[in-house]
């Protein structure tokens, strides 16, 4: 949803309409400007909201074109998919067989699909089986590290969660987990590990985790930097071989 409301360099807010958000908030990435709003939120009270806001928004739109305009040719660009942080070629062929093939030397991925049309399907699914793999490897050992024990895990496609965790210690990552470098995974599990000593994002929490894991800001940075551009499925502008 969009609103009419004037922003620096001409951008559209989009709203985001959030059943746990308690308050107005303000989210600026390199896709562009949103508003988190909780679902009875009042639409002058957010106009008045945006209006006292438009010099930071100014200040962080800003910043993201500038990095849209460093970052162009590894993550903007279509035809390349992210994998561990790092950035591959993307290729399709269209086959009888769905698999995928990664060639670091080329650092091309191939991926081979029935359906052209469900690309996005297939690619879903390579991260999913990726990303269950790391965290089966590290979540054991992050949680024998910090000696928490949880329940289970799911691997799962999240448009605006990393992870998550319930009262029950179930424990959620997004499937495009694996598209980040793996001291993000890691992070990303501590995060979610902490939050059943810590089940909200309180000073303590916060504490507990910086106590934990002191360089845990760089890995938020990177993914408040780098997570809007990771959550897009690439677009494939290229006919299917």
């Amino acid at each position: 949803m969009s609103l009419p409301i004037s922003l620096p360099d001409g951008k559209t807010l989009k709203i985001k309409k959030s059943t746990r958000a308690k308050n107005l908030r303000i989210r600026v990435d390199a896709l562009g400007v949103y508003a988190i709003v909780p679902t009875n939120y009042n639409i002058k009270d957010l106009v008045n909201f945006i209006d006292n806001k438009k010099t930071w928004i100014a200040n962080a739109s800003k910043y993201y074109n500038k990095l849209r305009l460093k970052y162009d040719e590894q993550y903007l660009r279509t035809n390349t998919i992210s994998f561990l942080g790092k950035r591959y070629r993307l290729k399709m062929i269209k086959d009888k067989m769905s698999s995928t093939m990664i060639s670091e030397n080329l650092k091309l991925i191939v991926f081979h699909v029935t359906d052209k049309r469900k690309y996005k399907n297939n690619i879903c699914e390579w991260y999913k089986i990726e990303t269950a793999k790391i965290i089966a490897k590290r979540l054991p050992l992050i949680a024998s590290k910090l000696n928490i024990e949880y329940n289970t895990f799911s691997i799962k496609r999240q448009k605006s969660r990393w992870g998550s965790c319930s009262i029950k210690r179930n424990l959620c990552f997004n499937l495009l987990l694996s598209a980040t470098p793996m001291e993000v995974i890691d992070y990303v599990i501590t995060h979610e590990l902490l939050h059943i000593i810590e089940p909200n994002h309180s000073k303590n929490f916060w504490n507990l985790m910086k106590s934990t894991y002191p360089n845990y800001q760089k890995h938020r940075e990177w993914l408040n930097t780098y997570g809007s551009l990771i959550n897009n499925i690439p677009t494939i502008d290229n006919k299917v071989e």
